[in-house]
């Protein structure tokens, strides 16, 4: 793994807390990812949509696949072949449509993206694929609302 003096990039720190919020005329809510660069610490506002356009562009960019296990495991090798090269990271927990508003769900799925953000930042540069947080998309989603 890379020491964390080898990225000067933003870094995610972690995701401190949700709310939600009105959007649209619907109820949505927001997780609140602390990310720190250079002049300090500061907060983004993300939605769960965001964070799986995130994890969609991000994968196919830096060719990461999802972590998985017997038949999704099986048709993404029959797909994308067996040795397909990337970098390993969870997917996303999935999207919710009936109790997205349970307390219990949104902070479990608060964990969960805070899990996902960790791992996609635990780069091994002895892989030979690219880091993915040097790419424009990481350093947009960390510094943008």
């Amino acid at each position: 793994m890379s020491s964390p003096d080898d990225y000067r990039g933003p870094k995610f720190v972690g995701i401190m807390g949700h709310d939600n919020v009105s959007h649209n005329g619907s109820k949505t809510t927001v997780y609140f990812v602390q990310v720190q660069v250079p002049e300090g610490m500061f907060i983004v506002k993300h939605r769960y949509h965001e964070f799986k356009d995130f994890h969609d562009k991000v994968r196919r960019y830096h060719k990461l696949h999802a972590v998985l296990d017997g038949a999704s495991r099986a048709l993404w090798n029959l797909h994308y072949g067996s040795d397909s090269e990337g970098y390993r990271c969870p997917a996303l927990p999935p999207k919710k449509f009936l109790g997205s508003f349970n307390k219990e769900f949104i902070e479990k799925r608060q964990q969960e993206l805070a899990n996902w953000l960790h791992l996609l930042c635990q780069f091994d540069p002895a892989s030979g694929n690219s880091d993915p947080r040097t790419s424009e998309l990481f350093k947009e989603f960390m510094l943008t609302n």
